[in-house]
């Protein structure tokens, strides 16, 4: 009899420590998705913070650059250009309009005006003013549209 209380009370023992190690595993899974969760919430706040403010740094500087080159030359006022920035003037020497071009300069290309301006702000100074043609080109063995 007394074996069989050995016995008895041995197996009891174990499912207690069981039941513990199931509940702190439960807790600290639901511990580990919550701070997941957390993570990546935080992180998508800030990368549309990021975007934003880059966003309105950008829109910024197109306001900027067109307030100083409309101070030099006439602009366009029925649209709003598309800005662009030198980064590598070298690339770029073997065309004409940027021959004089320097590290961020910066051009203002007017769509329905068919203008591109190179600005120095740097300088303070147009250095160049071009027509531009946003005309798709034509691969071989296509014909215009009207032409036949």
């Amino acid at each position: 009899m007394e074996n069989e209380t050995n016995k008895t009370s041995i197996s009891a023992e174990p499912v207690i420590p069981h039941k513990r190690v199931k509940i702190v595993f439960s807790v600290l899974t639901l511990l580990v998705v919550v701070l997941a969760a957390g993570a990546v919430y935080f992180y998508l706040q800030t990368k549309v913070d990021s975007n934003q403010k880059a966003l309105e740094a950008s829109k910024k500087t197109l306001e900027e650059t067109i307030e100083a080159v409309g101070k030099l030359i006439l602009l366009p006022t029925d649209e709003e250009p598309t800005l662009a920035t030198v980064s590598d003037p070298v690339k770029l020497q073997n065309q004409e309009f940027f021959k004089n071009a320097e590290k961020d300069d910066r051009v203002l290309i007017y769509s329905k005006a068919r203008k591109a301006i190179l600005y120095s702000p740097t300088k303070h100074k147009v250095i160049e003013v071009a027509p531009i043609n946003l005309t798709a080109p034509q691969t071989e063995g296509t014909v215009p549209a009207g032409t036949q």
